[in-house]
């Protein structure tokens, strides 16, 4: 579930 979250903080920075 780590991954999960991780990969869509990830998505968010990015969008950001």
């Amino acid at each position: 579930m780590s991954i999960f979250f991780g990969n869509i903080l990830r998505i968010y920075c990015m969008r950001l």
